[in-house]
């Protein structure tokens, strides 16, 4: 029976994996898992993925185009305040009403 080896193309990275799948007879399966890790800032996409087989006998199946789903990981999200002070601070002079104007001084907290 042949022997059958795998390998994957991600084209993101144009990475090359090559799995051995040893022989499988007729009727017989076999999984590999492969594991990888990704950046961090991957925003969500589809990788094109190629899976092209090689065989030693010749009989070698087709190659098989496919697209890897990743999902970006949930961003942190930063809220911010301010306020405007134009009188009642030793370095702000205004009329207090929290809008800077001409001739105002102002403090920002």
């Amino acid at each position: 029976m042949p022997l059958l080896i795998l390998s994957i193309i991600s084209v993101i990275s144009v990475s090359l994996w090559e799995l051995e799948f040893g022989r499988i007879d007729p009727g017989e399966s076999r999984n590999l898992k492969l594991s990888f890790n990704t950046d961090k800032m991957m925003r969500t996409q589809d990788i094109p993925v190629t899976v092209n087989f090689d065989e030693y006998n010749g009989y070698t199946p087709s190659d098989i185009n496919a697209k890897l789903h990743t999902t970006e990981m949930p961003r942190p999200k930063f809220d911010y305040a301010y306020r405007l002070i134009d009188s009642g601070t030793p370095d702000s002079v205004g009329n207090g009403d929290g809008i800077i104007q001409e001739d105002e001084s102002v403090d920002m907290f």
